[in-house]
């Protein structure tokens, strides 16, 4: 009898483990989201038994007019399905939390993706205030940057930045839920529910808003990054080749890395934050204005590139909201003895000398200085507002845009959702092979 049951047992055990997981796969809205199809062949190649149940859609591209949380938990009791594991990025996943916290719910965990859990600040930048839009101001300041030259026709940097900036705007009604402070963002609780966050840090070089856009245009295929991103570079350096003049590689240096150089600066006396910013650019800028002078071409290709540079700079500042104040202490070694040589009385300059020459020269010194570094973000989220207190476990993805967080060809992405789906983070997150 024992034997049988334990045959039976074990039968019951292939039969629960062999089950498909009902999964719900929800994007954002498609300005800043696009459709899981990707994951979910990839999943489905790792050999992962899901059902996926999204016969029905939710629609954010409608303002919010269909597919609202309350519908879909309704469609799910009409369905009889039951234990599900919704996945979501961006605005679906605030989706995904409205439908855990029905009574009625049938999501049985939550796996939240790059999704604005405390809102978006850059979206108050993004969309419309008074009839005036932040975005423009900043696109003028940085063109500002360039004097004498031409369109900068081979990056479009400005333009795709400004196309995409309009598309959300399309958006405006939906998009304001997630701001915030917004009715919507006050009125989230924390999941019933385990929940699962996975957040992205585009931390490769600073130019993350070129990384995003690039990920953008190429968001139906793998959300490849690279479309604008090697922009101007190699012709400059092909341009200062021909040169060959040794006092532009500081020049060159400083325009390609200025993004960079703006994450992580000294702030000048007296000033802002932007303020210290904007003049990091400007002195980049006056030597762009020395190579103008030798040739008006490579003057032109740094122009462009300082534009592209300047966007991103200023993006990354206004992504976070701002800087945290980092003091740092550096040590330098000095040669003692040489704070004795200015001593214009001999016999004090003797006493020095013997001094040093006691403490075995060289000394050391301290000097503290204060630098500002923004928050690491994934070029459209940082990382306090993608965070979620009380989740079972929170995975960074490194070097991962906003749009790359939905697409398995990125590892560090692929290993977050492979390590829930096994399990690792608990049995409700788990996903049968």
């Amino acid at each position: 009898m024992k034997y049988h049951i334990c045959f039976f047992c074990f039968l019951f055990s292939i039969t629960v483990y062999s089950q498909n997981r009902n999964v719900l796969w929800l994007g954002g809205i498609g300005a800043t989201s696009s459709r899981w199809d990707k994951a979910i062949m990839a999943a489905e190649v790792e050999g992962y038994k899901l059902t996926e149940v999204n016969t029905f859609n939710y629609a954010p591209q409608t303002n919010g007019i269909a597919g609202s949380a309350n519908q879909m938990n309704t469609e799910m009791l009409g369905g009889n399905i039951n234990d599900v594991l919704g996945i979501g990025h961006d605005g679906g996943g605030i989706i995904l939390r409205q439908m855990a916290n029905a009574p009625d719910t049938k999501l049985s965990a939550i796996i939240l993706d790059g999704v604005p859990n405390h809102g978006s600040k850059v979206l108050q930048k993004m969309l419309p205030i008074n009839g005036q839009n932040d975005m423009q101001l900043l696109v003028d300041r940085v063109i500002a940057f360039r004097s004498n030259a031409n369109n900068c026709n081979a990056c479009r940097i400005v333009e795709a930045f400004q196309k995409w900036v309009s598309d959300v705007n399309l958006y405006e009604q939906k998009y304001r839920e997630y701001l915030p402070n917004s009715p919507v963002m006050n009125s989230l609780g924390l999941p019933d529910v385990p929940c699962a966050v996975i957040w992205g840090n585009e931390s490769e070089d600073a130019l993350t808003l070129t990384r995003l856009l690039g990920s953008r245009s190429n968001s139906v295929l793998e959300g490849n990054d690279s479309e604008y991103l090697e922009c101007y570079k190699d012709e400059i350096r092909d341009r200062q080749a021909e040169i060959n003049a040794a006092f532009l590689d500081g020049i060159v240096q400083s325009v390609v890395t200025a993004a960079e150089a703006v994450g992580k600066f000294i702030k000048p006396t007296g000033s802002s934050i932007a303020e210290g910013v904007g003049k990091s650019i400007n002195s980049i800028y006056e030597g762009i204005k020395a190579v103008r002078k030798r040739d008006k071409e490579l003057a032109e290709l740094l122009e462009c590139e300082m534009v592209h540079q300047g966007l991103n700079g200023y993006w990354n500042l206004i992504v976070t909201d701002g800087y945290t104040a980092v003091n740092q202490d550096i040590v330098e070694e000095y040669d003692c003895c040489e704070t004795c040589y200015g001593e214009p009385d001999a016999q004090v300059q003797g006493y020095c000398f013997s001094y040093c020459m006691q403490l075995d020269y060289p000394c050391t010194r301290t000097t503290t200085i204060t630098y500002y570094q923004y928050e690491p973000h994934d070029g459209l989220l940082s990382k306090s507002e993608q965070l979620l207190e009380g989740a079972v476990k929170t995975y960074e993805v490194k070097k991962v845009n906003h749009f790359q967080e939905q697409f398995w060809s990125q590892q560090p992405v692929k290993d977050a959702f492979v390590d829930l789906f096994n399990g690792n983070a608990g049995i409700a997150f788990r996903v049968p092979k």
